[in-house]
């Protein structure tokens, strides 16, 4: 049976990944960019590629089960291995199949010598298929992290909050391929314009559960879209595009978005302004100039001329005397895109299931409570603050709200709930008891968002 050069390409992958600590969405792609594959194939390719790269603390142990001397296994091999074993594990591929292939694979990479070692090693593997993960899911979380690839850790960690089902169901998607959605900027071209290149592009697109939204029922179509380079369409999930519609961004108004990166989410405050009525003055402020730079040349292609990018560290003492002097104290809304741990979207990054370790949590949270005793100064009276992360973790969502709430600065705010008639059917159970937004990643849909918003006293 002839090599698939998938199989090739993305075990080339999952060792520069291992090899430099590098982000596998990039890698990836500079290697599909570099090889002519088939659609099926690079399919194929990105499909094994992920789903090792997001299993691989899991594979490497039932690997290295079976050797003898894993230390003095070459490394490249034992890459080979867990791909293999990914497909024996998580996919139905038939046993026969992935043994013949796998043994291709690292005849390929590494000569006729492992040939044998392969054949037994992969047959081994095969054989102890039936009984993963090996222990009972429900009783045994070290079963249940294993039966999904995952950090004991976070399966603990999940079952704790949520309980099993739950739990179960939020690990198996993030096994899933995650859906592309689209936001469209209506500062060059209009939506009816944009949905009908989509459509020649045959992407498939449908409208999103919000106004501006779309999903892309062919990702690949839209890959190296022209709509995409020219920022006439932003990537950003349909759950963290209703967390901007809830700032309520309107006409007239003053906004600061603090963590704007490369402005995704500042243009798009900048867009829900002009789709409610016309332009707001709307500024992204992050702590790396490269990102902003970005944002400018973006802003400036659009003709999105209200909007601007500043480069500044908030957590800074002297923050609010540089925010001051560039006429940032008297905003009508401050919108937080917190750095977080991710939770809610491990789907799309499948390296950082494995780097992620619970501290990770605090530290996020602790960075988090610095932004919004920061953000909170830049308001005047009645202004509003919303506090927007991309994770499902209690510590850095709800509990961060409440212990907001409960310092002497945020005594001087009070909850602003979201309602039912602000969402659409889409996001109809995504509300809290205390009226906060919060989605879990679910199957075909939405990942893991959050959003709670908080309205300055007026004052006296």
């Amino acid at each position: 049976m002839a090599l698939s050069p998938a199989r090739t390409l993305a075990c080339d992958v999952i060792t520069r990944v291992r090899q430099r600590d590098a982000y596998a969405h990039e890698t990836l792609s500079a290697a599909l960019s570099h090889h002519h594959l088939s659609a099926p194939d690079a399919a194929f390719a990105t499909r094994l590629a992920y789903g090792t790269i997001a299993c691989r603390g899991t594979l490497d142990e039932i690997v290295t089960a079976q050797l003898s001397r894993p230390k003095s296994t070459d490394p490249v091999v034992i890459d080979a291995l867990a791909l293999s074993a990914w497909e024996l594990y998580f996919s139905d591929t038939v046993s026969y199949a992935i043994v013949d292939q796998g043994v291709e694979l690292i005849h390929t990479l590494k000569g006729p010598r492992y040939r044998s070692l392969a054949n037994a090693l992969l047959r081994r593997l095969a054989g102890a298929r039936a009984a993963f993960p090996f222990a009972d899911p429900r009783t045994d979380p070290a079963a249940h992290a294993r039966q999904h690839g995952h950090p004991v850790w976070l399966a603990r960690y999940l079952r704790a909050r949520f309980g099993f089902d739950t739990a179960d169901c939020l690990m198996a998607v993030n096994n899933e391929p995650a859906p592309l959605y689209l936001a469209h900027l209506p500062f060059s071209t209009d939506f009816d314009e944009v949905m009908a290149r989509l459509e020649d592009q045959r992407a498939r697109p449908v409208l999103g559960p919000v106004p501006g939204c779309i999903e892309i029922g062919v990702p690949s179509a839209v890959v190296a879209s022209p709509l995409l380079s020219s920022r006439d369409v932003v990537v950003i999930d349909a759950a963290a595009q209703q967390c901007v519609a809830l700032a309520r961004a309107q006409a007239g108004q003053s906004l600061v978005e603090i963590g704007s990166g490369r402005g995704t989410k500042t243009l798009l405050l900048a867009a829900n302004a002009r789709r409610g009525g016309g332009p707001a003055k709307v500024r992204g402020i992050d702590l790396h100039e490269f990102k902003t730079n970005v944002l400018s040349a973006d802003a400036k292609r659009l003709g999105a001329w209200e909007v601007d990018a500043l480069s500044a560290d908030v957590t800074q003492r002297d923050f609010i005397d540089w925010a001051a002097a560039h006429n940032l104290t008297e905003a009508d809304t401050v919108f937080i895109d917190a750095p977080c741990s991710g939770l809610g979207t491990l789907r799309r990054h499948p390296d950082k299931r494995w780097r992620l370790q619970q501290a990770d949590i605090g530290r996020a949270a602790q960075l988090g409570s610095a932004l919004l005793q920061t953000a909170a100064r830049l308001l005047h009276s009645d202004g509003m603050l919303i506090y927007a992360t991309c994770t499902i973790s209690a510590e850095e969502n709800e509990d961060q709200i409440a212990d907001f709430l409960s310092s002497e600065l945020g005594s001087q705010f009070e909850s602003q709930p979201v309602v039912n008639s602000e969402l659409p059917p889409t996001f109809a159970d995504a509300l809290t008891k205390r009226g906060q937004f919060q989605t879990l990643p679910t199957h075909h849909g939405p990942d893991g968002h959050f959003c709670a918003r908080l309205k300055k006293k007026r004052a006296g």
